[in-house]
Parts: structure tokens; sequence; C-alpha cells
């Protein structure tokens, strides 16, 4: 039988970011939110979002699903709701956080999830909705007020924008300044491929240094764990290929 493949990934090419990696050998820093991670999250936050907000660097999507709503959720809520075509990660990321998925059902243009049904649910369920977790369906640029003026009410909204990281629309970059979480996945499969890893974006810098320490063991300044927290930092090998996609980026996207 002869196997022709679905999608074969075409990441950059070794010599696009050796440069990079001569500066780990340098620096002998490798990991812990090291001078290569650093400058592509603030390339990311300037060329990509304006200035606005922040960024943050994960090891997978899935670890950013994981922080952004744990972070987020509501302490007395049971639900996450989420559209019912979607990834297996969405689930998932909002069981680790011991909250029972709600499947929403989504539109027939967009295949993103239903708002009417979204609200209705809110009627119904009150309290018991802990976060909102919509999916950006193919990368597409999907109209965020309705998502704005609701975690404006109070019920937190973590966007699972996996495949949509350089999509550009209405105000820009996907997620500009919007007050909620954005997370998106760095996965060899998508357009912005690096192997592996993840992109964490808010408008709400304070939500973003939260998630930074909670991706950090929790740790305080002073090296103490104060709160509930895992490792989600992206490694300096990884940060390098990140740089060198980001140079190249604007090119793939043509």
């Amino acid at each position: 039988m002869i196997k022709i493949p679905f999608l074969r990934p075409n990441l950059v090419r070794q010599d696009t970011f050796t440069h990079y990696l001569s500066q780990i050998e340098k620096s002998r820093w490798y990991s812990n939110y090291g001078p290569l991670n650093t400058l592509f999250e603030n390339r990311v936050l300037t060329e990509y979002y304006e200035g606005n907000g922040a960024a943050l660097t994960v090891n997978n999507a899935t670890i950013g699903l994981m922080l952004a709503i744990n972070q987020s959720k509501r302490p007395k809520g049971q639900y996450a709701l989420m559209p019912s075509f979607t990834f297996s990660a969405t689930p998932l990321a909002a069981m680790w956080c011991g909250l029972e998925p709600y499947f929403v059902d989504v539109n027939k243009d967009d295949w993103c999830m239903n708002e009417e049904l979204v609200e209705d649910l809110l009627k119904k369920l009150g309290d018991k909705v802990a976060v909102v977790v919509p999916y950006a369906t193919f990368g597409t640029d999907v109209n965020l007020t309705f998502y704005k003026e609701l975690h404006k009410t109070g019920v937190p909204v973590v966007f699972d924008a996996a495949p949509s990281f350089g999509t550009k629309g209405r105000n820009g970059s996907f997620g500009n300044d919007f007050p909620g979480l954005i997370v998106f996945s760095f996965h060899a499969t998508k357009s912005f491929g690096i192997g592996e890893g993840g992109l964490v974006y808010s408008a709400d810098r304070e939500l973003i240094s939260q998630i930074r320490q909670a991706g950090n063991f929790g740790f305080s300044t002073n090296r103490e764990t104060i709160s509930q927290g895992l490792n989600s930092k992206l490694s300096e090998y990884s940060a390098a290929i990140a740089l060198a996609t980001l140079d190249a980026f604007p090119e793939k996207i043509k």
C-alpha cells in the first residue's frame, strides 16, 4: 500500500537558525525564559500586536490552554463551554483543570461556536459556567466583539486559536487588544510551525504575568512556590527556531 501524506510539515531550514544557536553556546542559557525566548516574545508583541498587552511562550499549546483556563476560571464554576467541533486538546485541558466540557453546536458557515446558543446556556447555567473556550476553526478571523463584551461581564474567555497565529483581519493580528486570553499553537502542522511550542497573548499584562509565574512552578521572586504551577517553559533551542520562523513568516504568509 502506498502512503500518501495528508500534510507534510515544511519548517525553516537549519542554516536559517544556526546563528541563533551560536548565541546559546555563548550565553550557556538553555531555558528559563532566556534571552532568545525574551527576544521572540518582544518581537511578537511589537511586530504583531503594536506593543499592546503581553505575550508568553509555552512548550506546547495544550499546556497553554491548561494554564489559561486554570488562571481564568470562576472558582465555583463547573462547566467549560466549548464548540462541539474542536480538537481533543480543548476538552482535555478543561478536564485537567477540574472542569466538565460542555459542548455547544457550531455555525454551518464558519464552523465556529454558535454565539446565540452560548447566550442561552449562560442564562440557563448561570454561575455554573466557569469559563468559555471558543475555537477559531481553521484559523478563521472570528469577530471577537461578542466575546469581549462577555469577558467584561465577568465570564472569563480563553480563546483556543491554535491555528491562528499570523491571521490578520478586523483589528490587525488575531486577538489584538483582547482582554481575555488567546492561545496559539506552534506545532509542526501549523502555519507558524517550529516543531512544538505555543504562545499565550492578552491585552491584560497582569494576567500574562500570573500565567508566567504559574508556568514556572508558581515561583515568586524569592523562589518560593506560592501558587499552583507547572513547567511550561520553552527551551532556547525552540526559541531559536521560532526566531528564524518569525524572520521568514512575512514571506510565508504571502
